[in-house]
């Protein structure tokens, strides 16, 4: 634990990766704590370490998802997909909606897309995006998706007008 009281953020961060290791009640109740730290890295670090913590500790990771830091936001939408948090499905349709960061939106609409989750819509929405990276990303996290909800949106953006995007709408069909 001394490691988390330093005031390095990478030795923060590299304390909270050995916790990880550790697996122990005390290693997550120490990173538990860690959520509340300045740096938003270490909040980060805290909440990957939160993917292998017991089903105790999902207040805690949904809480992040209204983080100030996108990082943290991003984060935490990864993880709770990850763990097929079935509670955090509104807040992740949310996100993937309304968060301001494109990272943030796109992790939740991935986090929702995974075929235990089943909430195809936001990315379906991100397939409509000004970015045309976003469009691709929104192409592939659909097909890695399985779903077939997802093959009529597809389809409809084959008419891209980005060749690029019309790529990796192929692919994603494929």
């Amino acid at each position: 634990e001394t490691g988390l009281s330093g005031d390095a953020t990478r030795r923060r961060c590299d304390a909270l990766a050995a916790l990880g290791g550790i697996g122990l009640p005390a290693a997550y109740e120490t990173a538990r704590r860690a959520l509340t730290d300045a740096a938003p890295t270490v909040r980060a670090a805290a909440i990957t370490l939160g993917t292998s913590a017991p089903a105790e500790w999902r207040p805690a990771l949904r809480a992040a998802l209204s983080d100030r830091s996108p990082l943290v936001r991003r984060t935490t939408a990864v993880a709770l997909g990850r763990l097929l948090d079935q509670e955090s499905r509104d807040a992740l349709a949310r996100l993937a909606t309304d968060d301001p960061n494109d990272g943030v939106r796109f992790a939740a609409a991935e986090a929702l897309a995974n075929p235990a989750m089943a909430l195809l819509e936001p990315l379906i929405v991100q397939l409509g995006s000004d970015d045309a990276m976003v469009r691709v990303e929104a192409a592939a996290a659909l097909r890695r998706s399985g779903l077939s909800d997802a093959l009529d949106p597809l389809v409809k953006a084959l008419a891209d007008a980005v060749p690029f995007v019309r790529t990796a709408v192929r692919e994603a069909l494929l």
